[in-house]
């Protein structure tokens, strides 16, 4: 006569609990996991917003989807953000343990393909401890088509074409300088410069030479210095227009006609200046133009 051995062990993959309904675990069951992308509990993602726009704030929607891997439920997220002209906004969202089913960022500015650029990463930490764990997307964010996770690409913010801009600056005080540079965050293929120059009734000649001047660690080196060809005389208004890759200097109906180096790049802090032999304290530059194709400098 045999003796009772009690009921059988059940086993994880087909026990059923009469009491309590059924749940399932992606991880230790036999159904495939819903994304790749497992977070721990501990995880943030952590959003950075390079706004180059000098006219208008940026104001983008954050959204993302989260199955919770204890309870296997859908959990969703979504945040109204504003950054501020001409800055790097960072934003940090804590998320739960689970599987992130997607990530995505809309923008609501009348924002160009080079103005906003947008880096999205799971992290953990802070501080002097923070890692970093994946980067989800990293690309330019642009008016009515939005990016995120699974879908958009993972690039640089130089990569790809950028933003056609010019960069104005009205009259410089009688008597001045040019100094013009590119904006805040700002890289910048330079196309042209446009200058104006009135010559005050002092008699004197005026030779402008315009200066290329690239900030490096080790200091600054001008790259170029390209002087006119000829003089401006007392009472002269004249324009002056270099271009990249232009002609040879010329003056043409009462306009100087000059290059500029051919894939002149150019970063925040590095300028374009002029020094003016013969300057007068009446004489003034009327305006400075500077045109380029342009990507945020991330």
């Amino acid at each position: 006569m045999g003796t009772y051995q009690g009921p059988p062990t059940p086993v994880s993959e087909n026990y059923i609990s009469l009491t309590r309904p059924p749940a399932t675990s992606f991880i230790t069951g036999q159904v495939p996991a819903p994304t790749e992308m497992y977070v721990a509990g501990d995880a943030q993602i952590r959003l950075t917003i390079f706004n180059t726009q000098f006219q208008f704030p940026t104001t983008v929607t954050f959204s993302y989807k989260l199955i919770l891997s204890d309870s296997g439920n859908i959990t969703t997220f979504e945040e109204l953000i504003q950054t501020t002209i001409s800055s790097t906004g960072i934003f940090l969202f804590p998320l739960q343990e689970g599987f992130l089913v997607s990530a995505e960022l809309a923008q609501g500015s009348a924002a160009n393909r080079g103005q906003v650029f947008v880096v999205a990463e799971v992290v953990r930490g802070s501080g002097a401890d923070l890692k970093f764990e994946k980067v989800l997307f990293a690309d330019y964010v642009v008016s009515n088509q939005s990016i995120g996770f699974p879908t958009s690409r993972v690039e640089q913010s130089v990569d790809g074409r950028g933003f056609p801009d010019v960069v104005h600056s009205g009259a410089f005080t009688a008597g001045t300088e040019v100094n013009t540079s590119p904006r805040i965050l700002e890289r910048m293929n330079v196309i042209a410069l446009s200058l104006g120059f009135t010559a005050s009734a002092a008699v004197a000649n005026r030779t402008p030479e315009l200066r290329v001047t690239i900030t490096q660690a080790s200091g600054n080196r001008v790259i170029a210095r390209i002087p006119i060809p000829g003089n401006i005389t007392a009472g002269q208004v004249v324009g002056l227009e270099y271009m990249a890759s232009g002609p040879q200097p010329v003056l043409n109906n009462g306009v100087y006609l000059m290059p500029l180096p051919g894939g002149l790049i150019m970063r925040p802090g590095d300028t374009i200046t002029t020094v003016t032999g013969g300057l007068q304290a009446g004489d003034q530059y009327t305006s400075a133009d500077l045109y380029g194709e342009t990507w945020v400098d991330g």
